[in-house]
């Protein structure tokens, strides 16, 4: 790390990957550090997805001073896909807490709505800084437009049932262009949402049980798992989006004293949409290498090389490309990064369900 303690350093952006690198500069004794966020219209006041982590959760907030069992909701041993039960070791964490824990909103200064990036760019507030993050994930506000950029709507609701749920396990059902999910989060809670490259996924949740959750979660999913005696009653529901993109296509990582980490630069995994561990491993390289562009560069693009070959495989099935075993190798060969576990045939047999296009109803 070639950082002065006086060197002054804004980060934009006040998510996982934003804060994450905050409490890394602090713990390096940098006292220059500025946290710019911008406002969040979501009842929890954070963007409402990702709130899905593996294993690597634990060293990644252990290196913070945290405990990551404080912020543990559920732990999941299998994956309900398609109807095929896949062995995982996935776990729902308390986001919100998380990243109050990290940094306290009290000390996040709030960006005002601008029209475009280039006058996030230009804002005066960046001038007399060393470095500028662009931790605005999707947004990339910063760092600025992509060509090519690939974006999946999401929409996701929290609904709450009027007694706990029987199975506790995370379901997912694919369809044409996207998914849906259902994440407990301890209690009587859980996220049910859709993404989709093709609709809109919130137009997808409403065409199932006609606005009924109940009916709807027991269309979707088994019906064991939801008793016609209980009541699920909407919490809140919130649009978003999430980058597809692969780092690869998120270039450039680093525009003048401006560097991305996390989703700005493109470090969501395509098949799965899970981002949170990578936004907080990019924090850490980029202490590594910060003042170093080209060494950043080649650090995400080595570090991250699995993600690209991912959207290859996304881009061969949007495109009607059958899957090769070259592709199911990689598949396999990547799943334990994402907290599932399968071999060869159990990845043929999954990718065969997931020729259908009608979320399984």
């Amino acid at each position: 790390m070639t950082l002065q303690l006086s060197d002054k350093i804004a980060i934009v952006g006040d998510g996982i990957a934003g804060r994450y690198l905050y409490r890394l500069l602090q713990n390096e004794g940098m006292e220059q550090v500025d946290l710019y966020g911008f406002k969040k219209d979501t009842k929890c006041g954070i963007r409402p997805c990702a709130w899905g982590v593996v294993r690597r959760f634990w060293d990644l907030a252990s290196r913070v001073d945290l405990i990551p069992d404080d912020f543990i909701l559920e732990e999941f041993g299998h994956v309900l896909i398609n109807g095929i039960w896949v062995r995982a070791q996935l776990f729902t964490f308390d986001k919100a807490r998380f990243l109050e824990a990290l940094v306290p909103s009290s000390k996040v200064q709030e960006v005002p709505p601008l029209p475009g990036w280039t006058e996030v760019l230009t804002h005066p507030d960046w001038r007399g800084y060393r470095y500028v993050i662009d931790a605005t994930g999707v947004a990339r506000a910063v760092l600025g437009p992509l060509e090519g950029d690939l974006i999946s709507r999401t929409f996701q609701l929290r609904l709450r049932s009027s007694i706990p749920i029987t199975e506790r396990t995370i379901v997912i059902r694919t369809g044409y262009g996207g998914y849906l999910w259902l994440f407990p989060l301890g209690g009587c809670d859980f996220h049910f949402g859709c993404g989709s490259l093709t609709e809109n996924p919130g137009t997808i949740l409403q065409r199932f049980g006609g606005g009924n959750y109940l009916k709807t979660l027991q269309d979707l999913f088994s019906g064991d798992n939801f008793e016609s005696t209980q009541t699920i009653a909407g919490v809140c529901g919130c649009p978003g989006s999430v980058r597809l993109t692969g780092p690869k296509l998120s270039q450039p990582f680093v525009r003048g004293n401006v560097w991305g980490v996390g989703e700005a630069i493109g470090l969501v995994t395509p098949l799965t949409g899970m981002g949170v561990t990578p936004a907080m491993e990019s924090a850490r390289i980029l202490m590594q290498e910060i003042g170093n562009s080209e060494g950043y560069t080649r650090h995400i693009l080595r570090a991250y090389s699995w993600m690209d070959e991912e959207r290859v495989i996304l881009d061969g099935t949007r495109y009607g490309r059958w899957l090769t075993p070259l592709d199911y190798m990689t598949v396999v060969r990547n799943a334990e990064r994402v907290g599932l576990s399968f071999g060869f045939f159990e990845a043929m047999r999954l990718a065969g369900t997931m020729m259908r296009r009608d979320y399984g109803t």
